[in-house]
């Protein structure tokens, strides 16, 4: 699945329940953000 929001990036949303390392961290990229950020915005 592709989430794409107009004037903002597109990310990919992986439909498994596990996804590997890499491909986790290739989305984060693509989103903009780094892994430390993600955690945090993971966290809440």
């Amino acid at each position: 699945m592709i989430m794409v929001r107009p004037g903002r990036r597109s990310v990919s949303i992986p439909r498994d329940r596990e996804v590997p390392r890499g491909t986790l961290r290739g989305i984060i990229h693509d989103a903009g953000l780094t892994v430390d950020e993600f955690i945090a915005l993971f966290k809440g």
